[in-house]
C-alpha cells in the first residue's frame, strides 16, 4: 500500500489523483463530502504521520539539524490537527498550515496552553526554511534550547489533537 497514493488528501488535492483540489467544496473551502470510513482511515494515517514526523524531528534536533526538526515538529501538530479537522468536524481539512485556522476547524476550543504551543510553532513554519523569511540564514536563529522548546510545543498540540481523535470515536 503506497500511503501517499491512496491518501484520500492525496487524491483530492493532486491534479493526477483524480478529485482535484476544490471538487466537492462548498462555501470557504469546506468539505461537502459526508464522513465516511476512508476518512477515518486517512485521519488514522495522518496520526501515524505526525507520530512519525515527532520522531524525526527529534532525532534532527539531537544531532544539531535544528531548523530541519523545527520544521518537522511544526508538520507533526499540523497532521495531527489535520486528523482532528477530519474526525471532529467530518469535513476534509483546509488547504492550509495555519495550526489556529485547524485547530478552529476542529470546532473545539484548545486550552490556553495549546493555544500558546500553537502561536509559538506557527511562525516557524516558514522561517525554518527560507532564507527571505528568516532575513538571513535560517540556520542561523535556531539553537537546541530553541528547538527542544520548539519541539515540547508540537506535542503539546499533537497530543491535543490525538485526544480529539478518541473523543470523536467514542
Amino acid at each position: 500500500m503506497d500511503l501517499a497514493r491512496d491518501s484520500l488528501l492525496f487524491r483530492r488535492r493532486c491534479p493526477t489523483g483524480g478529485m482535484g483540489a476544490d471538487r466537492g467544496r462548498g462555501r470557504a473551502g469546506r468539505s461537502r463530502v459526508r464522513y465516511t470510513p476512508a476518512m477515518r482511515r486517512e485521519a488514522e494515517i495522518s496520526l501515524l504521520s505526525a507520530g512519525r514526523d515527532g520522531e524525526v524531528a527529534a532525532e534532527l534536533v539531537a544531532v544539531s539539524r535544528y531548523r530541519h526538526g523545527v520544521f518537522f515538529a511544526h508538520q507533526a501538530a499540523e497532521k495531527a490537527l489535520k486528523a482532528a479537522v477530519l474526525v471532529r468536524a467530518q469535513a476534509f481539512p483546509p488547504l492550509t498550515h495555519s495550526l489556529r485556522l485547524l485547530a478552529q476547524r476542529t470546532g473545539e476550543v484548545p486550552p490556553e496552553d495549546v493555544e500558546t504551543a500553537m502561536l509559538r510553532l506557527m511562525p516557524h513554519y516558514m522561517a525554518s526554511r527560507y532564507p527571505d523569511v528568516a532575513q538571513g540564514q535560517p540556520e542561523l536563529h535556531y539553537n537546541r534550547a530553541l528547538a527542544s522548546e520548539l519541539l515540547r510545543d508540537a506535542e503539546v498540540v499533537r497530543a491535543w489533537a490525538a485526544g480529539l481523535c478518541q473523543e470523536g470515536t467514542a
